[in-house]
């Protein structure tokens, strides 16, 4: 058989693969996206906030977003009590089965996200998330006092050493 025989028999055989790989791709995206379970009832997304040491983090600013990929499908806030804890609560048609449930903590320019893949609502109406952040230290908080502290250190350094020598 001969390079241009073969070369017509593919281009005869090509003009269908498209128009099939086509209907075969729409019919999978079809069934994955008929496939995604709605919430039957509202979708509860509660937790902590922490710092590392495993202390509550009060008035940390919550952000959760329910994301289908990049898509931002809903997002709602709280603030967490004395307690570090959060709740937010989804309407039925925020979200299906499958989503991914984005909780972003903020305090005091510490923040970290962590993340989880949203449940069927009737089986797991509520679903936690906590977030850590790095380390806050409430009773100093500011920059200026850490500045303090280390000018502290070193004066009495100076002093230390100068009664030495």
């Amino acid at each position: 058989m001969s390079f241009r025989t073969t070369m017509l028999r593919i281009a005869r055989y090509s003009a269908y693969a498209v128009p099939i790989g086509v209907a075969i791709f729409i019919a999978s995206m079809l069934l994955i996206a008929g496939s995604a379970e709605p919430w039957v009832g509202n979708k509860i997304v509660r937790g902590y906030v922490y710092d590392s040491t495993g202390t509550p983090i009060e008035n940390a600013f919550v952000t959760v977003q329910i994301k289908d990929g990049a898509t931002v499908k809903a997002t709602l806030t709280d603030t967490t009590n004395e307690t570090g804890f959060y709740s937010v609560t989804f309407a039925p048609g925020d979200g299906v089965v499958g989503d991914t449930i984005f909780v972003n903590a903020t305090y005091d320019m510490n923040y970290n996200t962590n993340s989880t893949i949203a449940t069927s609502s009737q089986d797991q109406p509520i679903q936690f998330v906590n977030v850590t952040l790095g380390i806050v230290i409430p009773e100093f908080g500011s920059i200026a006092s850490l500045i303090l502290i280390i000018f502290g250190a070193a004066a009495i350094f100076l002093v230390v050493s100068r009664r030495k020598g």
